[in-house]
Protein backbone atom coordinates (compact mmCIF):
# COMPACT_ATOMS: atom_id res chain seq x y z
CA UNK A 1 0.00 0.00 0.00
CA UNK A 2 0.79 3.66 -0.43
CA UNK A 3 -0.84 6.74 0.82
CA UNK A 4 -2.28 8.36 -2.35
CA UNK A 5 -5.76 8.97 -1.19
CA UNK A 6 -8.27 7.40 -3.23
CA UNK A 7 -8.13 3.44 -4.04
CA UNK A 8 -9.01 4.06 -7.37
CA UNK A 9 -8.07 7.31 -8.57
CA UNK A 10 -9.15 6.66 -11.93
CA UNK A 11 -13.01 6.91 -11.19
CA UNK A 12 -12.84 10.40 -10.09
CA UNK A 13 -10.11 11.26 -12.62
CA UNK A 14 -7.74 12.47 -9.57
CA UNK A 15 -3.86 11.73 -9.57
CA UNK A 16 -2.14 8.93 -7.28
CA UNK A 17 1.42 9.43 -5.86
CA UNK A 18 4.42 6.97 -6.40
CA UNK A 19 2.03 3.76 -7.02
CA UNK A 20 3.23 0.71 -8.61
CA UNK A 21 1.35 0.10 -11.63
CA UNK A 22 3.25 -2.76 -13.48
CA UNK A 23 5.26 -5.18 -10.77
CA UNK A 24 6.04 -8.84 -9.97
CA UNK A 25 6.30 -10.61 -6.96
CA UNK A 26 9.16 -12.84 -6.95
CA UNK A 27 10.52 -15.56 -3.91
CA UNK A 28 14.31 -17.08 -3.46
CA UNK A 29 15.07 -20.36 -1.81
CA UNK A 30 19.01 -18.89 -1.08
CA UNK A 31 19.95 -18.81 2.32
CA UNK A 32 18.18 -15.56 4.58
CA UNK A 33 20.26 -12.79 6.44
CA UNK A 34 23.31 -10.42 4.60
CA UNK A 35 22.03 -9.17 1.20
CA UNK A 36 19.86 -10.33 -1.33
CA UNK A 37 20.62 -13.01 -3.59
CA UNK A 38 21.55 -11.66 -6.84
CA UNK A 39 19.67 -14.16 -8.85
CA UNK A 40 17.10 -17.26 -8.24
CA UNK A 41 14.14 -15.60 -8.34
CA UNK A 42 11.07 -16.92 -8.66
CA UNK A 43 7.72 -14.75 -10.02
CA UNK A 44 4.63 -15.85 -8.47
CA UNK A 45 2.28 -12.80 -8.99
CA UNK A 46 2.65 -10.38 -12.09
CA UNK A 47 0.21 -7.16 -12.14
CA UNK A 48 0.01 -4.78 -15.39
CA UNK A 49 -1.97 -1.90 -15.31
CA UNK A 50 -2.74 -1.75 -11.46
CA UNK A 51 -4.47 1.62 -10.35
CA UNK A 52 -5.29 0.58 -6.80
CA UNK A 53 -2.94 2.57 -3.81
CA UNK A 54 -3.28 -0.81 -2.11
CA UNK A 55 -3.53 -4.81 -2.96
CA UNK A 56 -3.25 -8.06 -1.63
CA UNK A 57 -1.77 -11.08 -2.64
CA UNK A 58 -1.42 -15.05 -1.46
CA UNK A 59 1.29 -16.98 -2.38
CA UNK A 60 3.34 -20.16 -1.31
CA UNK A 61 6.80 -19.20 -0.28
CA UNK A 62 7.14 -23.21 1.14
CA UNK A 63 11.14 -23.61 0.78
CA UNK A 64 11.57 -19.93 0.17
CA UNK A 65 13.02 -17.28 2.58
CA UNK A 66 13.51 -14.15 0.74
CA UNK A 67 10.16 -11.99 -0.85
CA UNK A 68 10.86 -9.02 -2.79
CA UNK A 69 8.08 -6.47 -5.32
CA UNK A 70 9.83 -5.85 -8.59
CA UNK A 71 8.13 -2.65 -9.92
CA UNK A 72 8.76 -1.38 -13.52
CA UNK A 73 6.22 0.79 -13.95
CA UNK A 74 4.27 3.56 -11.70
CA UNK A 75 1.20 5.24 -11.77
CA UNK A 76 2.24 8.67 -10.75
CA UNK A 77 1.90 12.32 -11.10
CA UNK A 78 4.57 15.17 -11.80
CA UNK A 79 7.34 14.65 -9.99
CA UNK A 80 5.72 12.00 -8.22
CA UNK A 81 7.13 8.49 -10.15
CA UNK A 82 8.86 6.92 -7.63
CA UNK A 83 7.67 3.60 -5.91
CA UNK A 84 6.74 4.15 -2.71
CA UNK A 85 5.27 1.70 -1.02
CA UNK A 86 4.84 -0.38 2.45
CA UNK A 87 4.80 -3.73 2.75
CA UNK A 88 3.14 -6.27 5.26
CA UNK A 89 3.60 -10.02 5.29
CA UNK A 90 1.24 -12.26 6.99
CA UNK A 91 0.57 -15.98 7.10
CA UNK A 92 -1.77 -16.42 5.36
CA UNK A 93 -3.18 -19.84 6.62
CA UNK A 94 -4.96 -17.39 9.36
CA UNK A 95 -4.34 -14.01 8.60
CA UNK A 96 -7.26 -14.29 5.95
CA UNK A 97 -10.11 -14.63 8.55
CA UNK A 98 -9.19 -11.04 10.08
CA UNK A 99 -8.90 -8.91 7.15
CA UNK A 100 -10.89 -6.28 6.30
CA UNK A 101 -11.93 -3.56 3.40
CA UNK A 102 -13.84 -0.41 4.18
CA UNK A 103 -15.17 1.53 1.03
CA UNK A 104 -16.83 4.49 0.71
CA UNK A 105 -16.24 8.37 0.16
CA UNK A 106 -13.77 10.82 1.53
CA UNK A 107 -14.54 10.40 5.11
CA UNK A 108 -13.49 6.85 4.78
CA UNK A 109 -10.50 7.41 2.49
CA UNK A 110 -9.41 9.57 5.46
CA UNK A 111 -10.06 7.80 8.79
CA UNK A 112 -8.68 4.38 6.98
CA UNK A 113 -5.80 5.38 5.66
CA UNK A 114 -2.27 3.28 6.76
CA UNK A 115 -0.65 6.06 8.93
CA UNK A 116 -1.23 8.00 12.23
CA UNK A 117 -2.92 11.61 12.14
CA UNK A 118 -2.95 14.19 15.17
CA UNK A 119 -0.68 10.73 16.90
CA UNK A 120 -4.11 8.74 16.25
CA UNK A 121 -3.03 5.89 14.71
CA UNK A 122 -3.86 3.89 12.16
CA UNK A 123 -7.19 1.01 12.52
CA UNK A 124 -4.95 -2.02 12.80
CA UNK A 125 -2.63 -0.25 15.30
CA UNK A 126 -5.68 0.44 17.38
CA UNK A 127 -6.81 -3.30 17.48
CA UNK A 128 -3.33 -4.22 18.48
CA UNK A 129 -3.46 -1.90 21.55
CA UNK A 130 -6.63 -3.41 22.77
CA UNK A 131 -5.97 -7.29 21.47
CA UNK A 132 -2.02 -7.75 21.55
CA UNK A 133 -2.05 -10.99 19.83
CA UNK A 134 -4.59 -9.56 16.66
CA UNK A 135 -2.94 -7.48 14.01
CA UNK A 136 -5.76 -7.39 11.32
CA UNK A 137 -4.76 -6.64 7.70
CA UNK A 138 -6.79 -3.49 6.70
CA UNK A 139 -7.37 -1.63 3.54
CA UNK A 140 -8.66 1.71 2.90
CA UNK A 141 -10.99 1.62 0.09
CA UNK A 142 -12.71 5.22 0.43
CA UNK A 143 -12.84 7.41 -2.85
CA UNK A 144 -13.83 11.24 -2.52
CA UNK A 145 -16.65 12.70 -3.73
CA UNK A 146 -18.43 9.54 -4.40
CA UNK A 147 -22.05 8.30 -3.49
CA UNK A 148 -23.53 4.81 -3.30
CA UNK A 149 -24.12 4.40 -6.55
CA UNK A 150 -20.10 4.06 -7.25
CA UNK A 151 -20.20 1.36 -4.83
CA UNK A 152 -23.27 -0.45 -6.58
CA UNK A 153 -21.51 -0.30 -9.73
CA UNK A 154 -17.81 -1.35 -8.89
CA UNK A 155 -18.09 -3.30 -6.30
CA UNK A 156 -17.78 -7.06 -7.89
CA UNK A 157 -14.82 -6.06 -9.52
CA UNK A 158 -13.58 -4.51 -6.12
CA UNK A 159 -14.77 -7.75 -4.42
CA UNK A 160 -12.50 -9.99 -7.02
CA UNK A 161 -9.28 -8.38 -5.46
CA UNK A 162 -10.06 -8.94 -1.73
CA UNK A 163 -8.99 -12.47 -0.40
CA UNK A 164 -10.34 -11.56 3.18
CA UNK A 165 -13.59 -11.76 5.48
CA UNK A 166 -14.93 -8.15 6.26
CA UNK A 167 -16.50 -5.64 4.08
CA UNK A 168 -17.49 -2.67 5.08
CA UNK A 169 -19.82 -0.13 3.16
CA UNK A 170 -19.75 3.25 4.43
CA UNK A 171 -21.05 5.49 1.87
CA UNK A 172 -24.14 8.20 2.16
CA UNK A 173 -23.09 11.30 3.47
CA UNK A 174 -22.40 12.61 -0.05
CA UNK A 175 -26.05 10.82 -1.14
CA UNK A 176 -27.33 12.75 1.83
CA UNK A 177 -25.40 16.02 1.00
CA UNK A 178 -27.28 15.43 -2.61
CA UNK A 179 -30.68 14.76 -1.13
CA UNK A 180 -30.44 11.21 -3.20
CA UNK A 181 -33.22 9.27 -3.48
CA UNK A 182 -33.37 7.08 -0.77
CA UNK A 183 -35.03 4.93 -2.07
CA UNK A 184 -31.91 4.98 -4.91
CA UNK A 185 -29.52 4.44 -1.99
CA UNK A 186 -31.88 1.49 -0.82
CA UNK A 187 -31.45 -0.42 -3.98
CA UNK A 188 -27.09 0.51 -4.43
CA UNK A 189 -27.03 -0.98 -1.13
CA UNK A 190 -28.77 -3.92 -1.24
CA UNK A 191 -26.48 -4.46 -4.75
CA UNK A 192 -23.61 -4.01 -2.88
CA UNK A 193 -24.87 -6.11 0.40
CA UNK A 194 -26.16 -9.39 -2.23
CA UNK A 195 -22.22 -8.88 -3.58
CA UNK A 196 -20.41 -9.38 -0.33
CA UNK A 197 -22.63 -12.16 1.10
CA UNK A 198 -22.58 -13.77 -2.44
CA UNK A 199 -18.36 -13.79 -2.27
CA UNK A 200 -18.77 -15.74 1.20
CA UNK A 201 -17.86 -12.58 3.07
CA UNK A 202 -19.48 -10.24 5.91
CA UNK A 203 -20.82 -7.03 5.49
CA UNK A 204 -20.31 -4.41 7.89
CA UNK A 205 -22.41 -1.12 7.65
CA UNK A 206 -22.42 2.01 9.97
CA UNK A 207 -24.97 4.76 10.09
CA UNK A 208 -23.75 7.95 8.17
CA UNK A 209 -22.01 10.84 10.68
CA UNK A 210 -24.00 13.69 11.55
CA UNK A 211 -22.78 16.79 9.48
CA UNK A 212 -23.88 20.29 10.03
CA UNK A 213 -24.82 21.24 5.92
CA UNK A 214 -28.24 21.95 5.56
CA UNK A 215 -28.92 19.13 3.32
CA UNK A 216 -27.05 16.28 5.70
CA UNK A 217 -29.49 17.58 8.23
CA UNK A 218 -32.42 17.20 6.18
CA UNK A 219 -31.89 14.23 4.40
CA UNK A 220 -29.23 12.42 6.75
CA UNK A 221 -31.95 10.55 8.98
CA UNK A 222 -33.80 9.53 5.87
CA UNK A 223 -30.22 7.83 4.89
CA UNK A 224 -30.09 6.62 8.00
CA UNK A 225 -33.65 5.42 8.30
CA UNK A 226 -32.67 3.16 4.94
CA UNK A 227 -29.58 1.65 6.80
CA UNK A 228 -32.00 0.52 9.69
CA UNK A 229 -34.35 -0.91 7.35
CA UNK A 230 -31.17 -3.09 5.71
CA UNK A 231 -30.45 -4.14 8.96
CA UNK A 232 -33.79 -5.74 9.29
CA UNK A 233 -33.50 -7.34 6.15
CA UNK A 234 -30.53 -8.89 5.89
CA UNK A 235 -29.52 -9.72 9.36
CA UNK A 236 -26.33 -10.68 8.25
CA UNK A 237 -25.54 -7.29 8.10
CA UNK A 238 -22.87 -6.71 11.31
CA UNK A 239 -24.02 -3.12 12.68
CA UNK A 240 -21.40 -0.93 12.92
CA UNK A 241 -20.62 2.31 14.93
CA UNK A 242 -23.57 5.18 14.83
CA UNK A 243 -21.22 7.55 13.69
CA UNK A 244 -24.66 9.75 13.59
CA UNK A 245 -24.98 10.29 17.04
CA UNK A 246 -21.58 9.79 18.33
CA UNK A 247 -20.88 12.94 16.30
CA UNK A 248 -24.01 14.75 16.89
CA UNK A 249 -22.79 14.75 20.44
CA UNK A 250 -19.27 15.39 19.71
CA UNK A 251 -19.56 18.15 16.81
CA UNK A 252 -16.34 20.26 17.96
CA UNK A 253 -14.62 16.84 15.79
CA UNK A 254 -16.35 17.85 12.56
CA UNK A 255 -14.48 20.05 10.40
CA UNK A 256 -15.10 23.56 9.13
CA UNK A 257 -16.44 22.33 5.79
CA UNK A 258 -18.98 20.75 8.06
CA UNK A 259 -18.79 17.32 6.73
CA UNK A 260 -15.31 16.16 7.73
Amino acid sequence: YNESFNYDHTIVNNFSYNMPEDYTIEVNPAAGGGNPPASGWVTKVTVKGNHYHSRQHILSMAGDNWLRIHVTAIDGAAENNDANIKMDVFDASTATSDDWIFFGDSITALTMAQYTTGGVKFFAQLINDKVPNDYPIEESGGIGYVQSNVGAQYIQTWLSLFPGKYVALSYGTNDANGCVSPASFYSNYVIMIQAVLKAGKIPVIPHIPWGRTQNIQDCGPQINAQIDALYKAFPQVVKGPDLWSYFQQHQNLISNDGIH
